[in-house]
C-alpha cells in the first residue's frame, strides 16, 4: 500500500494515512487530484491569456476556476467518503499569499506608505468579502447551482477587459473638471 512512498511523504501525510476514511490509497488520490487541478488551471491560464486581462481579473478568473475544481473534488470526496480531508479551506491562504506578494511589489515600486495603504485597503476588502461569503444562503446557492460560477467568471472577464476611466480618476482630476465649467 505504501511501497511507492518516500519517508518524507509518509511523514508529511501520516495524519491522513492513519484515518480509516482516507488511508494510503485515498491520500494518493488526493495528491493526483491536486496535480490535476494545477494542470487544468495552467491550461485555463493559457486559454485566457489571449484576452489580455489585467492581473486582478486574470487571477480572479483562475481562482474562480480553482474553487469550482475544489467544489467538484469535494463532491467526489463525499462519494468516496473523504469528507474530512477535502473540506479544508485553502482560499484564505491564496489571498494572503497574493497580498504578501503584491505588498512587496508595491513597496519596491512606490514606497512603504503606498504599500501600507494597499495592505489596509486589501484588508478592508477581505473583511467585506469574508462577510459576504459567510452568508449561508449564498453558499447554498452556489453549491446548489455551480453553474453560477460561470456567470461570475464571465463578469470577471468583462471587468478585466474594461479600459475606461476608473472612479478614482474622477476624484483625482476633479479640479480640471471644475476649471472647465
Amino acid at each position: 500500500m505504501l511501497a511507492n512512498w518516500t519517508d518524507d511523504q509518509i511523514k508529511r501525510y501520516s495524519r491522513h494515512i492513519v484515518l480509516k476514511e482516507v488511508g494510503g490509497q485515498g491520500q494518493r488520490k488526493l495528491l493526483d487530484s491536486s496535480a490535476l487541478v494545477v494542470g487544468a488551471g495552467y491550461l485555463l491560464r493559457l486559454a485566457i491569456d489571449r484576452y489580455k486581462l489585467l492581473l486582478v481579473p486574470r487571477l480572479a478568473t483562475t481562482l474562480t476556476f480553482v474553487i469550482g475544481c475544489l467544489a467538484a473534488l469535494s463532491l467526489v470526496g463525499v462519494h468516496l467518503h473523504l469528507v474530512h480531508v477535502i473540506s479544508v479551506g485553502l482560499l484564505p491562504m491564496v489571498i494572503l499569499t497574493m497580498t504578501i506578494e503584491r505588498f512587496f511589489v508595491v513597496a519596491e515600486e512606490s514606497g512603504g506608505a503606498a504599500a501600507l495603504r494597499m495592505a489596509a485597503s486589501t484588508g478592508a476588502v477581505a473583511a467585506i468579502t469574508y462577510g459576504i461569503l459567510s452568508w449561508e444562503y449564498l453558499q447554498l446557492l452556489f453549491f446548489t447551482y455551480p453553474e453560477l460560477l460561470l456567470v461570475v467568471a464571465a463578469g470577471q472577464v468583462a471587468l478585466g477587459r474594461y479600459l475606461g476611466y476608473r472612479l478614482t480618476e474622477l476624484w483625482r482630476f476633479r479640479r480640471l473638471a471644475e476649471e472647465a465649467t
